[in-house]
């Protein structure tokens, strides 16, 4: 999934595989560097359902590589090791 920001008052997710958006996406740092204009440079962990629709009691790992001049973010994910 794309998030990119398509007008000033908008963040638009694009699902790249035509499958709907995850109902928690606002809980990525993604989201949140659309809503808040910056983002963390620590590697964080998130819900997984976050991205991942049907994903239960797992986290995964989330780095974040903003684009300003592009309007877009891009968002590196994995599971941490166990």
């Amino acid at each position: 999934m794309a998030l990119a920001r398509t007008s000033p008052s908008s963040l638009d997710p694009t699902p790249s595989t035509g499958r709907p958006a995850p109902p928690s996406r606002d809980l990525t740092l993604a989201y949140d560097y659309f809503k808040k204009g910056s983002v963390s440079s620590i590697l964080e962990t998130v819900n997984a359902d976050a991205w991942i629709l049907g994903a239960r009691d797992e986290e995964v790992v989330e780095h974040v590589f903003v684009m300003p001049s592009y309007g877009m973010a891009m968002s590196l994910l994995w599971f941490p090791a166990k």
